[in-house]
């Protein structure tokens, strides 16, 4: 009957949207993850007087990135 066809439609549609919403989540999470590892090397890095332009070439943030962890040290 129709009210079946519909619920299954629905069933399906809602299955398929956490899916994607748990793999979009998963994303988001490994590369919050990867970030704070990143910064957490870049103050290791500093601390042991790594030049910024290297630490920008081995964690892969950005020169402001690195900048204002070294600011946030400095002031530490």
């Amino acid at each position: 009957d129709n009210y079946a066809i519909h619920k299954a439609a629905i069933d399906s549609g809602l299955q398929q949207g956490l899916r994607q919403g748990l793999q979009q989540g998963l994303r988001q999470g490994l590369q919050q993850g990867l970030n704070v590892a990143r910064q957490e090397m870049a103050k290791k890095m500093l601390l042991d007087n790594e030049s910024v332009d290297k630490i920008v070439k081995y964690t892969e943030l950005s020169e402001a990135d690195v900048l204002a962890i070294k600011a946030a040290l400095d002031q530490s």
